[in-house]
């Protein structure tokens, strides 16, 4: 009888740990994906020099073929920084935001150059809860300088 008890204990325990070290994979994937997501979106900005019309094509092809999650989403205010994707279908079709800071050196001459955060979410959907969390990743891109008078 002292057996059947312990067995029974090991069994839960071995299926506890089997359900965390899949959700530590699980999480680890996702992390993968977010920033790998982040790190591409960051090379077309700074491939385009700043996030136009240009860069956005080439984003959400990115984002298409890596199979990103394609919903809308609000993006909130960042301290110093201009909000440049809206969350609206028609300028931002997957789920990331896109941040502008617009900065001028004074080291002799006035040189402009703004520098872009971007930020993607990590989405952990638990099958048993149907809980889905959603947790940000953000990057910044180099300094991308600006030779014009108009930075639009």
């Amino acid at each position: 009888m002292k057996q059947s008890v312990g067995g029974i204990y090991l069994f839960n325990f071995i299926i506890l740990f089997i359900v965390i070290v899949f959700a530590f994979l699980a999480g680890i994937i996702s992390y993968n994906r977010a920033f790998k997501v982040n790190s591409r979106i960051i090379n077309a900005i700074e491939r385009h020099e700043g996030y136009n019309r240009y860069a956005i094509e080439e984003i959400n092809g990115i984002l298409q073929s890596l199979g990103y999650n394609a919903d809308t989403i609000r993006c909130p205010e960042r301290k110093d920084y201009e909000l440049m994707t809206d969350g609206s279908a028609s300028t931002n079709l997957f789920d990331y935001c896109v941040y502008r800071r617009h900065e001028t050196d004074t080291d002799g001459k006035e040189t402009a150059y703004s520098t872009y955060l971007v930020t993607t979410y990590i989405y952990m959907n638990v099958p048993l809860v149907n809980n889905l969390f959603k947790i940000p990743v953000s990057s910044r891109t180099n300094r991308i300088y600006i030779f014009q008078t108009s930075y639009e």
